[in-house]
């Protein structure tokens, strides 16, 4: 195994890490456990997961010099920490949103309706990750591509309906309903730039 194989693998690893508390953390939003406590603690974790990927990239890159295939690797995987991370802080602050303004009663039927295409969307990232640069899996990974991007286009759609419906009237219910889409159109967003990259490495391997 060449040395930067293994280092490669080393930020594998990481990253499975990451993609474990992502994974954990998408069990309890569809379980709808609001704790902010479990959320916080969670998205330090993943902080802290990040910021190692981050430092052993840059210390594959000045070890080894990298050839560009393994220099998209390695910057694909820092992106992928990146957004992972970012999946657990919009988490955070999503379930923050849903502590300070207090509405048990409310329908927040558009959040239900974008939180399935935009959690789907995370776990089919997390998903696809270990098939990066197996040929046999570059097929799957642009059928794949062509789901994301219709879930993304429901989450944008959602959050353009729930943007109209709010512009013509006051209502916290549709305040909080509105402002969690956002996040989860954030979500969305991380998600299927990933995908989106992994399909291009894929294509160019």
């Amino acid at each position: 195994m060449r040395p930067i194989d293994a280092a490669l693998e080393d930020i594998r690893r990481e990253l499975n890490g990451l993609s474990s508390i992502v994974s954990d953390i998408l069990v309890n939003l569809v379980s709808k456990n609001w704790s902010l406590e479990y959320y916080a603690r969670r998205a330090a974790e993943a902080g802290e997961l990040k910021e190692r990927v981050r430092e052993k990239v840059i210390e594959a890159i000045a070890r080894f010099q990298p050839a560009a295939s393994d220099l998209d690797s390695l910057v694909l995987f820092y992106e992928m920490s990146y957004g992972l991370f970012r999946f657990s802080r919009y988490a955070l602050d999503l379930v923050r949103a849903l502590s300070i303004i207090e509405a048990p009663s409310c329908d927040l039927r558009y959040s239900s309706s974008a939180s399935q295409s935009a959690l789907t969307l995370v776990n089919m990232s997390i998903r696809l990750l270990p098939t990066y640069r197996g040929s046999p899996h570059a097929a799957r990974t642009e059928d794949a591509l062509s789901f994301a991007e219709a879930l993304e286009k429901e989450v944008d759609e959602t959050l353009s309906a729930a943007l109209m419906e709010a512009s013509g009237r006051a209502d916290q219910c549709l305040m909080l309903d509105l402002l969690s889409v956002v996040f989860l159109e954030r979500i969305a967003d991380h998600s299927i730039y990933l995908i989106r990259k992994l399909a291009a490495l894929e294509r160019a391997a």
